[in-house]
């Protein structure tokens, strides 16, 4: 590695983290807005949608009654011509038809009106892609039958009290077709026609956001590291690891010999209220853990774990129980894991072996 690049991984795994986290906190806004103003016309709010005749795996699908939504989270556009179409294909794809969970057991429906939800988290650009699209569909580039509507999403940290904002981009865009619903609680009549904004705070996603903990992208492995290693592996400890872990000296560690299937099988059933969490992020998360020489691997799907706390006692326990300290534990298990990651990194660089002779070395010389 060259020098500073320790500090541009770091910076990078922190930026992954973030925005994924970010991803989290929308969808979780838009699951705790649609379980509480839509109490009694909502059907069923999916977290962790499938769509198995195309293999689509939308942010999340909300269905009212009659009216379905598919919402799609993009935090910035490609600003080149290709990938910018090639990123909207994908939104096409969730313009056909398609079914969605109705309830928790898995029924589908195909509801009588569609829209997809397009939310920008970039709000500087939302105007300008846009237009773009609209370029693209006036010049047939892009076809959809189901309206799309942009909807720019940003975080407004102010005092006192920050929040999640939500608005409709007025211009270049297309309704929300929601007349089925009542007339207050119409998304087109709210963010559209009066042209107000929706705003969810902290306190009103948090809770979903700390059962649901993902979402249906994949995760970074440093989110996915710092998921176990603050909520999950103590719950695998006894009383006696549980007090040699309280003490919280860094060399006294823990081993806890994991298995990936059953660890993952596990956290769908204990933790993770939608039981989406797949195997293939547990086993990036493990080998992240075992860069960071926090991780042995024994065989394939089975790793040791040194666990043993890496923070205060206050802050770790914040981090596992959802304290008021969550959010400062969390930034310092983040910047741990990731300096610890890169630094593993750098270990790993294995140099070229140097040269060895076997006998006289003539040189040859260059041919004219």
């Amino acid at each position: 590695m060259t020098p500073g690049s320790d500090s541009d991984c770091v910076d990078d795994l922190k930026r992954a983290f973030s925005v994924y986290d970010q991803t989290v906190d929308v969808v979780s806004c838009w699951q705790s807005y649609f379980t509480w103003a839509y109490k009694d016309h909502l059907t069923f709010f999916d977290r962790y949608p499938e769509v198995p005749q195309a293999d689509l795996t939308p942010d999340f699908t909300v269905l009212l009654g009659n009216y379905g939504l598919v919402g799609e989270v993009k935090r910035s556009f490609p600003r080149e011509d290709l990938p910018f179409d090639r990123t909207l294909e994908q939104i096409q794809h969730y313009d056909a038809p398609m079914s969605i969970k109705s309830n928790s057991d898995g029924s589908r429906v195909v509801p009588e009106t569609q829209d997809i939800m397009l939310l920008l988290f970039s709000p500087s650009d939302s105007y300008a892609i846009a237009r773009r699209i609209r370029e693209r569909i006036e010049d047939g580039r892009l076809s959809v039958q189901n309206n799309l509507v942009l909807v720019e999403a940003f975080f407004e940290n102010t005092e006192p009290r920050s929040r999640y904002v939500f608005r409709k981009v007025h211009t270049d865009n297309r309704p929300f077709r929601d007349s089925l619903l009542p007339k207050e609680l119409r998304l087109e009549e709210v963010l559209g026609l009066h042209k107000e904004s929706i705003k969810v705070y902290p306190e009103h996603f948090k809770d979903f956001k700390v059962k649901e903990v993902f979402c249906n992208d994949n995760p970074p492995p440093l989110y996915t590291a710092v998921y176990l290693w603050t909520k999950v592996f103590f719950t695998l400890l006894d009383k006696e690891q549980i007090a040699t872990w309280r003490k919280g000296n860094p060399r006294r560690s823990v081993p806890l010999l994991v298995e990936i299937p059953s660890l993952t099988a596990q956290i769908n059933s204990a933790f993770v209220r939608g039981g989406s969490v797949r195997t293939s992020w547990i086993s990036d998360a493990l080998e992240f853990l075992r860069v960071c020489d926090l991780a042995m691997k024994e065989s394939p799907g089975k790793f040791t774990v040194q666990y043993h706390n890496l923070s205060s006692h206050s802050y770790a326990d914040s981090a596992r129980e959802g304290g008021s300290d969550v959010t400062q534990a969390t930034e310092e298990y983040v910047d741990t894991l990731a300096r610890r990651y890169c630094e593993g990194l750098t270990k790993e660089v294995v140099p070229p072996p140097p040269a060895t002779t076997t006998g006289p070395h003539q040189t040859r010389l260059p041919v004219e």
